[in-house]
């Protein structure tokens, strides 16, 4: 076998040898003849030029985009507190026992709802003698205004039978705002606390009943460095992330700008708010704030458009329906597109059916993704 095929390697060496010499002498062709070998113009075109594949002039189906121009965004990333929107610590007005608790820690109440209630017995009597006595002066009054109409009593009496019923009135009003102050109110709509209070205890007007918060939105105080004082402004839009609820991302805006930078710190102190409707967040959760502000003009394509190499990314470009690779350095990614240079805004860039790409490619645009086969 082995003397078999070095023949045929011979064969094919000489044939080679002699069509390139019968090329240039019509001599040695005759003699390259007599000795058996073929040198025919269709040999010698076979000898010289491969038959071609057909696959060069095949154009390649691809998706394409073009290049636009977009803003590099420049973050700030923060990190603050949350606190309820409204919180208050709810004290009785007055000294008493309680006598009644119209809630339960957690719950969440109405504005008005009575949360506590002090024993009252003595405003209550108070009020009962004081609307007593505005009956009285009423009467008073009234018989004194029918006796100065037949000018049997003076203006004078009359005069001084008016402020008798005012003051009874404003006794009144007094000794029912004397009722009033026994009974602690939720000021606003909000959930209740903790409390370290029960029924029979004797508080004073420094015993702290319970916190209401109001938790339908939250608040985070912030500190950004001084750098960004100029680009911050009421409304701005941020995102915030908690440890407390992995996953789960919030839309906030600033509501509140110092008027000044701390000199200390060089930073200026700010508050956002986040939507808390749900109820899912809890004053006190820390969060990571993003703040994006626009920067510099920059080329973008979609990020499918970006390719790797050993030297670093590129692009598929096509220009006259003509596929060609250009060296790009990426400057910044966002969720689905790129931040580039290398290239131009305008410019046709392949998205999708690159794998049978080749420089000097024809391609033409297809409408659903090629085949990667």
């Amino acid at each position: 076998m082995g003397m078999v095929r070095q023949a045929i390697i011979s064969i094919v060496v000489l044939g080679a040898a002699g069509a390139g010499i019968a090329a240039f002498s019509p001599d040695a062709r005759d003699l390259l003849a007599r000795v058996g070998i073929d040198t025919s113009p269709l040999a010698l075109t076979a000898t010289q030029e491969p038959a071609a594949t057909g696959r060069a002039d095949r154009a390649v189906g691809v998706i394409t985009a073009t290049a636009e121009t977009a803003r590099a965004a420049t973050r700030l990333r923060l990190i603050g507190s949350g606190r309820a929107l409204r919180s208050v610590t709810l004290f009785a007005r007055s000294t008493g026992e309680v006598e009644e608790l119209g809630f339960t820690s957690g719950e969440k109440v109405a504005r008005g709802t009575i949360l506590a209630r002090l024993d009252s017995d003595a405003e209550e009597i108070a009020v009962d003698r004081a609307k007593v006595a505005e009956a009285e002066a009423d009467a008073a009054f009234e018989r004194l205004t029918a006796l100065a109409a037949r000018r049997i009593a003076t203006q004078v009496d009359l005069d001084e039978a008016d402020r008798t019923r005012q003051r009874a009135q404003l006794d009144l009003r007094t000794a029912e705002l004397a009722l009033e102050r026994r009974l602690v109110r939720a000021p606003f709509d909000g959930v209740v606390g903790l409390s370290e209070v029960d029924v029979g205890d004797l508080i004073g007007a420094d015993t702290a009943i319970a916190v209401l918060d109001d938790r339908s939105k939250l608040e985070i105080d912030l500190y950004a460095p001084e750098r960004f004082a100029a680009l911050i402004g009421l409304g701005q839009t941020l995102i915030a992330t908690t440890p407390a609820t992995p996953g789960a991302v919030f839309n906030g805006t600033v509501t509140a700008i110092d008027s000044q930078v701390d000199s200390e710190s060089r930073t200026l102190r700010l508050r956002a708010a986040i939507d808390n409707s749900d109820d899912m967040l809890r004053p006190g959760f820390s969060f990571n704030v993003v703040m994006s502000f626009p920067g510099e003009s920059h080329v973008a394509v979609p990020a499918l458009a970006v390719q790797w190499r050993a030297d670093g990314p590129f692009v598929w470009t096509v220009t006259d329906g003509k596929a060609a690779q250009v060296s790009v350095e990426v400057l910044e990614r966002e969720d689905d597109r790129v931040l580039l240079s290398g290239i131009d805004a305008g410019q046709v860039v392949v998205t999708e059916g690159v794998q049978k790409l080749r420089p000097g490619s024809t391609v033409t645009e297809v409408t659903t993704p090629p085949d990667a086969g």
